[in-house]
């Protein structure tokens, strides 16, 4: 009798290997967005699926294993289809409703196969190269929002590059992205900012010049880290294991994620100044 396709059975790697497919996948997906919001899903979808693979000897590298972009690829495609549908009562349902979801190619519409395919794809979050990802749609008056206080965003992308000049203009891409966020009425937290400005203060060599440098990447890491602890939101940019760090905390501790300036909701007292 096969094994059945629930949270705990996936949690505990009760399911074989043989019985695991494009459709439990989703199942496990569709019983994760039931109970989490998106990224909470995608993080528990995440440490599930690494555990799984862990525990069945496969090891990830370029051709198999976990691919982050395919994991959370299906989870946004689920999400927007619950959004605008339904989540019906049961997983079995749902995927019966929605026969689309179930073509293991349908990423396709979106993604080039050399993309899908990149190492970068695999172990970090990549955009579509050929049309966006669907997502729930919002309703009108929620282009702006009311809050007694402004949300304290974390912005969060790659810094470290090979040369001064790419990294310099990552980080410019991080302060513009945090200026957009300041004129959307919240507070930005760039955490390389400080950590940079301390060790440049401390006479120490940006860490980024210097990879093999761990325990000074340690300590810029920490700045950041700190810097960010009272974040109760991020905009996550782009994938990098310091962004995703950054990512994670702030998920841990419930914060809300965008993923593009865009997506954060212009505060209403900003809107009516902005009509002014």
């Amino acid at each position: 009798m096969p094994t059945p396709i629930t949270l705990e059975t996936f949690e505990r790697l009760e399911i074989p290997l043989t019985e695991w497919n494009h459709r439990g996948h989703l199942t496990i997906a569709w019983l994760m967005l039931r109970e989490h919001p998106l990224e909470q899903a995608i993080d528990r979808m995440r440490r599930g699926l690494k555990a799984f693979i862990a525990h069945h000897g496969i090891e990830t590298m370029a051709t198999q294993g976990y691919h982050e972009t395919l994991t959370v690829a299906w989870l946004r495609v689920l999400h927007a289809t619950m959004a605008v549908y339904g989540a019906e009562e049961d997983a079995e349902k749902f995927l019966n409703q929605h026969p689309h979801v179930l073509s293991k190619v349908m990423l396709r519409l979106f993604y080039s196969r050399p993309r899908m395919m990149s190492e970068a794809a695999r172990y970090g979050w990549v955009e579509p190269d050929l049309a966006p990802l669907p997502r729930p749609p919002r309703p009108a008056e929620a282009a702006s929002e009311e809050f007694d206080v402004p949300l304290r965003i974390a912005v969060a992308g790659p810094y470290s590059a090979s040369s001064a000049a790419a990294r310099a203009e990552n980080l410019a891409k991080l302060n513009a992205a945090a200026a957009e966020v300041l004129r959307r009425g919240h507070v930005p937290v760039v955490g390389v900012n400080a950590a940079l400005a301390v060790m440049h203060a401390a006479g120490i060599p940006d860490p980024a010049e210097r990879p093999n440098s761990v325990a000074k990447n340690d300590a810029i890491m920490a700045m950041s880290m700190a810097v960010i602890s009272s974040c109760n939101a991020v905009l996550h940019l782009a994938s990098s294991p310091g962004a995703d760090r950054e990512r994670d905390d702030v998920v841990a501790r419930g914060g809300r994620v965008f993923r593009s300036p865009d997506e954060v909701p212009i505060r209403a007292q900003v809107a009516d100044m902005r009509r002014d």
